[in-house]
C-alpha cells in the first residue's frame, strides 16, 4: 500500500473528468486525474456501448471557454434537422431552427481521445489508467484506488472533483457522510447499438446531415452520421419487447414489421448478430441534492445527474457544469465554501429541469413527430419566432440553441404556451361573437 497528497484529485476520466481536469489546470492548480479504465487512445474497438455525441452550443462554449472548440468540433458532421421515417419509407425532414442552427454529430471515444491528449500537454495535470476508486472517506478527503499497477493506493485531495458518472463512487460515498437527498429511477426500455455502413462506393447510405429517426410510438430507431460514412444506430425498445428476442427469426420479423426500409441498409446478419449479442444497456435517470459536500468535494456530470439520452443534452449540460462552475469560482475569489454551496443552489434547479424535459422529448421522439397537432404546433412557433425573434423562442430553440438556464427555459416556454392558448381562445371567442352579431344583425 502506498499514498500521496494532491492539490486537485478528478475521479473520471471520461468527457466531463477531462474537461473539468482541463479548466482547473488552466487556473494553475495541480491536477491528478484517476480514471479506472484504459487509455482511450489504447483501444481499438470501444462499439457497443455508446449513443453518439450531439454537441451543441451549451457544449460548444464550453470548449470555446477552454481553448478547445475547433479541436472538438473539427470532428463533427452538422446536422441541421431531423428525418422522420414512416413505416411506408416515406422520409420528411423537420429542420431544427427557422434560422439554419444544427448540432454537431462527434463520436463519443474520439471526443474522449482529443481531451486526454489536450490534458496530457498540460505540466500541471497528471493522468493514472487503471486506477478503479474502491472507497472514500470524503470527510478526511481520503480516497483509496485499486491501482493495475501499484495496488492499493491512498490519496489525499485538498479539493475533489467527481466525474466518475451514473454509478459514481463519490456520490456514494457523500450519501454516506452528508445530508444528501438522492433520485434514481430506470425508464422501461433499454438500447442497443448497430451500424449502418457506407455504401460498396465508400458513401453515406443516406442523407447524412440528419439525424435519422424511425418513430413508431412503443419503440424507436435514430441514426447518426460518422466521419468514416457509416452511421451509429440505436433502436430504443421496451425492455420485456427486448427479452422475447432471443432468435433471429424474431429479430428478422421486429424489423421486417417496424423498420422494414432499414433491412438492407444495416443487413440482415448484422442484425440478428447485433441485437442478440450486443449487450442491451439501461436507460437511467438520477437527481441529487446538493452536488457538493463542505468545501472540499463537488460533482459534475452524470455523478451529480443523469438523464435519458432524447434531448442531447447530457454532454451538453456536463460540459457547462465545468464553465458554470469555473464562472461561479472567479466570481467568488476561489472561496471554495462559498461557490460550491452557490453551484449547488443555483445548478440543481437547471439540472432537475432537463432531466425532465428528456423524458418528455422521448415521447415527442417517438410518437409525436408525426402528429398534426405537432407538426401545427412547430409552425406556428417558427412563424411567431420569425416575427419577434427576441420575444418568442421555441422550445427546442431555447434548449438546443441558446445558453439560457435549464430552468428558465421551462418557466418561459410555460409562460408562452398560455399566452399562445390565450390568444387562440380570445381570436375564437371573438370570431364567434362577430359571427353571432351578424347573423342576428342580418
Amino acid at each position: 500500500m502506498s499514498s500521496q497528497n494532491n492539490e486537485v484529485v478528478v475521479v473520471g476520466g471520461g468527457l466531463v473528468g477531462c474537461l473539468a481536469a482541463i479548466f482547473w489546470a488552466k487556473r494553475g492548480y495541480q491536477v491528478d486525474l484517476y480514471e479506472m479504465r484504459e487509455d482511450f487512445r489504447l483501444i481499438e474497438n470501444t462499439r457497443g456501448k455508446s449513443i453518439n455525441l450531439a454537441l451543441s452550443l451549451r457544449g460548444i462554449l464550453s470548449l470555446k471557454h477552454a481553448g478547445l472548440e475547433d479541436e472538438v468540433t473539427s470532428y463533427g458532421i452538422p446536422m441541421y434537422g431531423r428525418m422522420i421515417h414512416s413505416i411506408n419509407g416515406e422520409c420528411s425532414p423537420q429542420a431544427y431552427s427557422p434560422t439554419g442552427d444544427g448540432l454537431l454529430s462527434i463520436d463519443r471515444i474520439t471526443v474522449n481521445k482529443v481531451l486526454i491528449a489536450v490534458a496530457e500537454k498540460y505540466k500541471n495535470i497528471r493522468l493514472h489508467f487503471r486506477h478503479k476508486l474502491k472507497s472514500a472517506v470524503l470527510s478526511r478527503r481520503e480516497l483509496r484506488f485499486d491501482s493495475v499497477k501499484h495496488g492499493e493506493l491512498i490519496v489525499n485531495a485538498k479539493t475533489i472533483i467527481g466525474c466518475d458518472g451514473v454509478y459514481s463512487k463519490v456520490r456514494q460515498s457523500m450519501m454516506r457522510e452528508a445530508r444528501l437527498n438522492y433520485q434514481q429511477s430506470y425508464i422501461g426500455h433499454v438500447y442497443v447499438e448497430l451500424i449502418i455502413p457506407p455504401t460498396k462506393d465508400g458513401q453515406f447510405a443516406i442523407e447524412p446531415n440528419y439525424l435519422h429517426i424511425w418513430p413508431r410510438e412503443t419503440l424507436m430507431l435514430i441514426a447518426l452520421p460518422n466521419l468514416d460514412k457509416s452511421f451509429t444506430c440505436t433502436l430504443f425498445i421496451p425492455l420485456n419487447m427486448k427479452q422475447q428476442l432471443t432468435t433471429e427469426k424474431h429479430v428478422l420479423d421486429l424489423f421486417e414489421k417496424y423498420f422494414p426500409d432499414v433491412i438492407d441498409l444495416l443487413g440482415r446478419h448484422n442484425i440478428c448478430n447485433d441485437i442478440l449479442n450486443n449487450p442491451a444497456d439501461e436507460l437511467v435517470y438520477i437527481k441529487c441534492d446538493p452536488h457538493h459536500y463542505a468545501d472540499h468535494t463537488v460533482l459534475l456530470g452524470d455523478a451529480a445527474h443523469a438523464f435519458v439520452p432524447f434531448y442531447g443534452q447530457g454532454l451538453n449540460c456536463g460540459f457547462e457544469d465545468c464553465l458554470v462552475l469555473d464562472r461561479i469560482l472567479v466570481a467568488n475569489g476561489f472561496d471554495f465554501a462559498k461557490s460550491f454551496q452557490q453551484y449547488s443552489d443555483t445548478r440543481i434547479q437547471d439540472t432537475d429541469s432537463i432531466c425532465d424535459l428528456s423524458l418528455y422529448n422521448y415521447r415527442e421522439m417517438r410518437s409525436h413527430v408525426n402528429s398534426k397537432i405537432y407538426l401545427l404546433r412547430r409552425a406556428v412557433d417558427n412563424a411567431i419566432f420569425r416575427l419577434m425573434p427576441n420575444t418568442y423562442i421555441p422550445l427546442y430553440t431555447m434548449v438546443t440553441f441558446s445558453n439560457i438556464p435549464y430552468h428558465i427555459v421551462v418557466n418561459r416556454n410555460h409562460l408562452q404556451t398560455k399566452i399562445l392558448y390565450g390568444t387562440f381562445l380570445a381570436l375564437i371567442i371573438a370570431i364567434g361573437i362577430t359571427l353571432s352579431i351578424y347573423c342576428f344583425g342580418s
